[in-house]
């Protein structure tokens, strides 16, 4: 069975979770998630990486931290490569970066929401995977709405 991996501000649909996995029969290659492709590096701010640390320009691809899936067997070559490659400060590069090494693909899925939704969009959050950047409070108010049953709407002829 796969791993799914996020951050703490971050809220889950497991019924859209299971349901993404039914329709993924080879889920078990590639690393999930809101794939970011040829990502600038940063050189000021809060990701800023020096180019004494990493001197190219773009990223290689990379599952955002928001939230991701991958495949448990796929672990230990994650392992090998880690003790190949030397710790990087942003987790979600690094992670990138064993991929290539362990020559796992990533899939791409917009349902893994990395920059969050408005706040009134309930049917967003029965469709999302993940949405990072969720509040404990509105986490609490999502699954209250999201457990009561739908409202009937009547069509009057």
């Amino acid at each position: 069975p796969p791993c799914f991996s996020g951050d703490d501000d971050l809220f889950v649909n497991p019924k859209a979770l299971t349901d993404y996995l039914r329709r993924s029969p080879n889920a078990s290659r590639f690393i999930h998630g809101n794939i970011q492709h040829a990502s600038a590096v940063m050189r000021r701010g809060k990701y800023a990486v020096p180019r004494e640390l990493y001197p190219l320009d773009y990223y290689p691809n990379f599952a955002s931290g928001g939230g991701f899936i991958m495949p448990r067997q796929r672990l230990p070559a994650l392992h090998r490569a880690s003790l190949a490659l030397p710790v990087f400060p942003l987790d979600d590069v690094y992670l990138g970066f064993l991929a290539l090494l362990a020559q796992i693909p990533h899939r791409h899925d917009q349902a893994f929401k990395v920059w969050g939704i408005p706040k009134d969009e309930l049917p967003a959050y029965r469709e999302a995977i993940s949405i990072h950047g969720v509040s404990l409070e509105r986490m609490e108010e999502v699954w209250k709405q999201l457990e009561e049953p739908p409202k009937e709407t009547w069509a009057w002829s």
